[in-house]
Order: C-alpha cells, then sequence, then structure tokens
C-alpha cells in the first residue's frame, strides 16, 4: 500500500517543519504545493509566496529517501487550482492520500491504526477521521468530544457502511483513496470520482465509507494547532487584515465574532457559547506527536503565546495598513 501525505503551505513557518518532521517517516510520497489565492495574494504574499521564511524551511528541509515533491505555484485563482498541482505531482501507484495542512500533525499511534486499516479492508474508498482541535496552547482543545449537538445540522443527511450518520461539514475530508479519476472539480474541500459523484456523500459509496465514531478518537485522529498563534499570526489567520479597509482603525475596534479568536483573546468562553454546548477542555495529559514537542508554544500558556508578536508579520501588517 503506497500512501502520499498533501500539503498546500503559505505563511506556516511556525509549523511546517514540525509537521513534516511528525509525517516523514510515515508516507511513501510528501507532496507540498507553495501558492496563494487571487483573494489573498497581494497582502499575504510575495507573488503568491510566503513571506515568512516558510519557503526557505522547505527548501533546506532534508529529504534523505527522496520523498518530497515541492512546487511553488505562485497565485491562482482559487484553491482547486492549488489542489489538483499537488494531484499532478503525484505517483500513479499511490493507493490513498492524506491532506495534510501546515499547521497539523497525526500521532503515530493513530496512523499506525490507519495504515492497518486501510491495509486491511480493501473495499474503502473514504474514511472520516475524528479531529483534535487546539485552541490558545497545547493544552486546552475544542476537539471531537466537546462538539456540541447543535454545532451541524440534524442527524441522517448521510451514512456509512455501518449506519452512521453525517452531517455536512462534520469531518473534514483526510483521507481518501486514489481512485482512477478522482479530482477536485467543483471544490477543493472534497474530491469527486470521474462521474463527478462524492464518496464522502453520494449513496453509490455508503459500503465503501467508514466515519470513524468520535468516542473513537484517541485510537484514530488527526492533530490541527493552526489556533495556538501569537496575536498577529491569528489574526492574519482569521483574515481579520480585512476589516480595516472597512475604516477601523485597529484590531481593538472591530467586534472580532469569532468564539476561536474569543477564546484565546480572553481564555474563556463566552455565555452564549457555554449555553451552546461547547467546552474547552484542558488536557494535561495529551501525548502530542514527538516533533511537536520541541515547539517553542509547547510549554507556554495562551496568554504567553497571544502576547507574542512575530516581527516579520508586524512589518507586513504595517505595510498593508
Amino acid at each position: 500500500m503506497k500512501t502520499a501525505a498533501c500539503y498546500i503551505v503559505l505563511n506556516e513557518a511556525d509549523y511546517i517543519a514540525y509537521s513534516l518532521r511528525s509525517s516523514y517517516d510515515a508516507f511513501d510520497q510528501i507532496i507540498i504545493i507553495e501558492g496563494a489565492v487571487k483573494q489573498v495574494a497581494d497582502i499575504e504574499s510575495n507573488n503568491g509566496l510566503s513571506l515568512d521564511g516558510t519557503t526557505k524551511i522547505l527548501e533546506s528541509f532534508p529529504d534523505p529517501e527522496n520523498k518530497i515533491r515541492y512546487k511553488q505555484v505562485g497565485v491562482v485563482e482559487n484553491k482547486i487550482g492549488l489542489r489538483r498541482a499537488h494531484q499532478e505531482l503525484m505517483d500513479r501507484d499511490v493507493d490513498w492520500v492524506f491532506i495534510i495542512d501546515g499547521d497539523e500533525a497525526w500521532s503515530q499511534k493513530s496512523l499506525d491504526n490507519t495504515f492497518r486499516l486501510l491495509h486491511n479492508e480493501p473495499d474503502l474508498v473514504w474514511l472520516g477521521v475524528p479531529l483534535y482541535n487546539f485552541i490558545g496552547d497545547f493544552w486546552h482543545l475544542l476537539g471531537p468530544q466537546q462538539k456540541p449537538p447543535t454545532f451541524y445540522r440534524k442527524p441522517g443527511d448521510y451514512f456509512d457502511r455501518d449506519g452512521n450518520s453525517m452531517t455536512g461539514g462534520e469531518y473534514h475530508e483526510r483521507v481518501y483513496r486514489n481512485l482512477q479519476g478522482v479530482g477536485y472539480y467543483q471544490s477543493h474541500v472534497v474530491v469527486q470520482d470521474a462521474m463527478g459523484l462524492y464518496p464522502y456523500a453520494n449513496g453509490k459509496y455508503r459500503k465503501q465509507r467508514w466515519y470513524i465514531p468520535f468516542d473513537m478518537a484517541p485510537e484514530y485522529h488527526w492533530i490541527h494547532y493552526g489556533f495556538v498563534r501569537d496575536r498577529i499570526r491569528f489574526e492574519y489567520k482569521l483574515g481579520f487584515h480585512n476589516v480595516r479597509d472597512g475604516g477601523a482603525k485597529s484590531y481593538d475596534e472591530v467586534d472580532l465574532s469569532d468564539r476561536r479568536y474569543y477564546i484565546v483573546k480572553h481564555g474563556k468562553l463566552r455565555e452564549k457559547d457555554v449555553k451552546a454546548g461547547y467546552r474547552w477542555e484542558h488536557v494535561p495529559d495529551f501525548e502530542h506527536p514527538e516533533p511537536f514537542k520541541k515547539h517553542l508554544y509547547y510549554n507556554m500558556t495562551y496568554e504567553e503565546i497571544f502576547a507574542m508578536e512575530t516581527d516579520y508579520l508586524k512589518d507586513i501588517e504595517g505595510a498593508n495598513r
């Protein structure tokens, strides 16, 4: 069984090396596409390439087994173009594709379990894998167990081989079989087959997909660190630089309604979020992938992380005011 880890990156200098170290030994191929969509290219990139040193990290990352294929595509119309680029670089005999962002990782245990599952179940074509979403620091999360019951539409939009139900958006697409003709035709988020059908949802594939139940997250999961950021990076990640075009003089004058930003900034959930069922859970014993244990943020509190201001992004911010 041949596997490929596929990345799309832009300004990921704070996490990309850690993510690649956690992926390198596990996958047969690692595809990295660097580029920017037109909508943010002028603000967040240099002709579609990173401003924060990501490019230098990727160009110098050790590749003793010649696994990495790295391509700079620059500015593209939309993310579909970025996803298609990684497919163009992928070997045709790749069996399974893993989508990994520059601020994400898999634990070795979860990868081992997932690889074993895929190897033993040749009929599977799509796998929904639970998410652990860290917010603010490495020890607090809004993960699968913290999902409020009203977060998605009522259950039952789609079903898998075991009768598990899923609503639209409940699982991010991270693992799919590299079927002939599968590709990104209408969305960068999910693939379609040669007939335009979505394996994650179409009834034709019901017996060939599995939405791994959230109570199995400790055995099968991927981890998102994208909301563990210093203030400047966090605001850029969520696109808050755009609000200044609306006349606000500073971020303090903007109604930052995104709950993730609020959690990081204030360290607590708003009352209405608590009533909706959100829980911000302290996980002091969480087993992070080994490379991430050397991360600058690893032993820092959310207050310490958020108080940091990355110099190079401060310069970018000032240049675009």
